[in-house]
């Protein structure tokens, strides 16, 4: 195997990220069927970020998953991102639990993402928007468009996908 310039650079990035890694934050989510704009083929998805954040911003890269043996189980790999500038809201607690807090802090944000599928050839594309609970749980919107051969084999979707953020001081 011939390592290339790019190659050998990632590597030497990803080697010298947990000496800098003050800033970077780890999304794992997952989601299951919702609404597609059409009938047929709706998609589950499993997926991870790693992002960098400063101020009220954050950039990052994400991988997908797709473990649905009608879609061939395509990868696609996207780059995204967010503003979080925007105030936390108090969200009541609808679990009446006598251990957990009545109110719960969410903090929303909105972006954007642009990705690519290699296996189909398809380019994914959409906004974003979610709520960050308590500083650990992730609820998030995001409409996918999907173009090219990925946009033969799945509809254009809207999804709300669940997961955890994990920030790294």
């Amino acid at each position: 195997m011939k390592i290339t310039p790019i190659f050998a650079t990632l590597i030497v990035l990803a080697i010298s990220l947990p000496a800098c890694a003050n800033g970077l934050n780890v999304w794992l989510y997952g989601d299951t069927d919702f609404v597609s704009e059409g009938n047929s083929n709706n998609s589950r998805t499993l997926s991870a970020r790693l992002g960098y954040h400063w101020a009220d911003y954050e950039i990052g890269a994400s991988i997908s998953w797709y473990p649905d043996e009608q879609v061939q189980i395509p990868q696609t790999y996207t780059v995204y991102g967010l503003y979080n500038g925007l105030p936390a809201v108090d969200v009541p607690n609808p679990i009446p639990v006598e251990w957990l807090p009545d109110k719960f802090n969410a903090k929303p944000y909105f972006g954007a993402q642009v990705g690519l599928d290699v296996n189909n050839n398809g380019v994914i594309t959409g906004p974003i928007a979610g709520l960050i609970v308590q500083d650990l749980i992730v609820v998030e919107y995001q409409y996918q468009r999907l173009t090219e051969r990925l946009g033969t084999q799945l509809d254009n979707e809207h999804k709300v996908l669940l997961g955890l953020k994990i920030k790294i001081p």
